[in-house]
């Protein structure tokens, strides 16, 4: 298990600390993805020269069920929902809180800059690379893979998907949508019984929110300066619909016992059909 929280601390340090250490050093936006890719490189070998975490992680990477594909395409959408369902909550609450004026005050204030967007197309590639491919494939074999596996037998299924997740939110810069992101990929991941559902669903959700596609659309402020709550209506709908699916999606995730059906790998306890 110590080579599994070696690991896991360098997986760790991978995801929120990249930048501030390449920042520190002067680096820029190039240091920040060369970290970042080195870090993450740096836990697949440690995983890959342990035999026990080999096995482990073999055990996990079985076949998906031809029968879960579909489940895991929906739960790949619903990913890339998160972003926005969370943008709405942080709308939302902002209005609660401060009413209309104060709304508009908070969407006026400028976002701080990101260093990444001083990258130039080839670096966006190469950065598109290690955040969509090998994160979500690295990150996944440590956090659902051999994290959740590990504390499933000490905390239970569901204290396991609590910890991991309130982990894994630590470990990233927006931790309301890691944490919701998390429990949806230990619920798709303990619903198919293998690990490359959550590694596709990942995946997907990198490509998608990615500069190139979505990333920069989840959080548009241009005319809505006025603070109108109305004008986040989608979002506020993605929300009220995350609000309900993901708790019921957790819950269908529970184990059972139901006779001989036991799903597509016996022998695994948490798995559920």
């Amino acid at each position: 298990m110590s080579g599994a929280l070696l690991a896991l601390a360098v997986a760790l340090l991978a995801s929120p600390l990249h930048r501030y250490l390449a920042q520190m050093l002067g680096l820029g936006a190039e240091g920040i993805v060369a970290i970042h890719a080195i870090a993450l490189a740096s836990a697949a070998a440690i995983v890959a020269a342990r035999p026990e975490l080999r096995r482990a992680c073999a055990a996990l990477l079985l076949p998906m069920p031809a029968r879960k594909v579909v489940e895991t395409a929906a739960v790949a959408a619903a990913n890339v929902a998160v972003p926005f369902a969370i943008a709405g909550a942080t709308v939302l609450w902002w209005f609660v809180l401060n009413g209309e004026m104060g709304l508009a005050r908070r969407l006026g204030e400028a976002p701080p800059a990101d260093p990444m967007q001083s990258l130039g197309s080839a670096g966006l590639a190469v950065s598109f690379v290690v955040g969509a491919l090998l994160a979500p494939f690295v990150e996944e074999l440590v956090f659902r893979g051999l994290l959740h596996s590990a504390w499933t037998a000490r905390l239970g299924w569901l204290g396991s998907l609590i910890a991991t997740s309130a982990l894994f939110a630590a470990c990233h810069p927006a931790p309301a949508s890691g944490f919701a992101i998390s429990a949806m990929l230990v619920a798709v991941l303990r619903r198919t019984g293998s690990l490359w559902a959550p590694i596709v669903v990942r995946t997907a959700g990198e490509i998608a929110l990615s500069p190139f596609v979505l990333g920069g659309f989840y959080f548009v402020t241009r005319g809505k300066e006025t603070g109108e709550i109305e004008l986040w209506a989608i979002h506020l709908a993605l929300l009220a619909a995350l609000a309900i699916a993901l708790p019921l999606y957790v819950w269908m995730s529970r184990p059972e016992r139901r006779g001989d059906h036991r799903g597509d790998h016996p022998g695994r306890e948490w798995q559920v059909v």
